[in-house]
């Protein structure tokens, strides 16, 4: 992630190399992902098997 646009930087000169914006994940499809997996991590939890667990057992 760069503060300011690279205008200068020498990754812009090379072909192998794609330049996108900080959200560049925010699609359709990748919210629509999210959005699953957010409602089933809910469902898990009111069933009792939580998923995705910090510092859990």
């Amino acid at each position: 992630m760069f503060t300011h646009s690279p205008l200068n930087h020498s990754l812009l000169n090379r072909d192998s190399v794609v330049i996108t914006p900080q959200i560049a994940f925010n699609s359709r499809e990748a919210v629509q992902r999210i959005l699953e997996a957010t409602a089933e991590n809910i469902r898990a939890y009111l069933r009792g098997q939580p998923r995705n667990l910090v510092g859990g057992d």
